[in-house]
């Protein structure tokens, strides 16, 4: 009796950890993005002046960037991990380098441009983060439309490149509102922002 209570208590143990283990379900790897924030002065308005835009989500002038960069980074980061992709931010290695990073204007929208970073500092700072993709907020963009319509548009540009310098994305995501809006309207319309990119990575 014993001995058969002992040969089902192993084959259960048995089967629990071969379930567990998974070993006929490959393992999903999961890849790292470095997450690029917007520069200083690329979230601007035609209309609204910094101080009251900050005034409008209660965030005082010198914290709008941090705060942008940081509602940005955590829809991206939730959105990401459906994709098995990983957010991870600049180190200082990686901020040196975004100081080159360049932009050109085609009248409406700002675009980075990776030309003039140094293609071995490039990797080398990828490989740091051990990052596949790098994502640069190109610009956050408010921007009043006048008639039949009287509103704003608030627009946000953004870019993915790989290990190579390759943009992979290069996408524009914009809603409309009365005015700036408030602050849970605006993460919802990022987060859409988030998805709509991060579906579209290779």
């Amino acid at each position: 009796m014993k001995k058969n209570v002992f040969t089902l208590i192993v084959a259960v143990a048995f089967a629990v950890s071969n379930v567990f283990a998974g070993s006929d379900a490959p393992v999903p790897a999961v890849r790292k993005m470095l997450f690029a924030g917007l520069k200083d002065g690329y979230f601007s308005s035609d209309y609204y002046t910094g101080d009251q835009i900050a005034e409008n989500f209660d965030i005082s002038p010198e914290a709008m960037d941090e705060f942008i960069n940081g509602a940005f980074y955590d829809a991206f980061k939730d959105v990401a991990v459906k994709k098995n992709l990983h957010l991870t931010v600049c180190d200082e290695m990686a901020k040196r380098m975004m100081a080159d990073i360049r932009y050109d204007y085609d009248g409406d929208m700002l675009y980075s441009d990776l030309s003039k970073i140094n293609e071995k500092e490039y990797r080398d700072v990828l490989q740091q983060a051990q990052a596949e993709y790098l994502l640069v907020f190109d610009q956050y963009y408010i921007k009043k439309e006048g008639y039949p319509y009287d509103n704003f548009a608030h627009i946000f540009h953004y870019s993915v490149y790989d290990t190579s310098k390759n943009k992979v994305y290069d996408g524009h995501y914009r809603f409309t509102a009365f005015d700036l809006g408030t602050l849970s309207m605006l993460q919802k319309q990022i987060k859409k922002a988030a998805d709509k990119c991060i579906r579209s990575i290779p």
